[in-house]
């Protein structure tokens, strides 16, 4: 009778069960994944820079993990630490206009702008 019962039990009969438990115990929000979407403009009071770094997606999990950090703030740190060993060099820096930022502020295309 045992082999019978091995014979009809498929991988993908526990399938669902094991989704089930790993919904349970993740800690993300199912629905919060599902209502990603690209970050309007303007809407929100800080700002933020997109970096093309996928390339070292797996040694920033890495890294931030171990540090007991998120990726963000491992990043952030990395930063500081470059900023802290090139102080004198950035002050120098910061007063030639050429290694100034762009301006990132968008024009008011608003109805009310253009009727003035």
């Amino acid at each position: 009778m045992a082999k019978k019962d091995k014979l009809k039990t498929t991988a993908l009969d526990n399938y669902g069960s094991e989704t089930a438990a790993a919904e349970k115990t993740s800690n993300v929000h199912p629905n919060s994944i599902a209502n990603l979407r690209p970050r309007k403009p303007g809407k929100s009071d800080k700002k933020y820079m997109q970096l093309d770094i996928i390339e070292f997606e797996d040694y920033l999990n890495r890294m931030a993990k171990y540090k007991g950090m998120t990726r963000t703030k491992y990043i952030l740190s990395l930063i500081q630490q470059d900023m802290d060993t090139h102080v004198e060099e950035y002050n120098l820096l910061k007063n030639l206009s050429e290694y100034d930022t762009p301006d990132r502020s968008r024009p008011d295309l608003s109805r009310k702008s253009k009727e003035s």
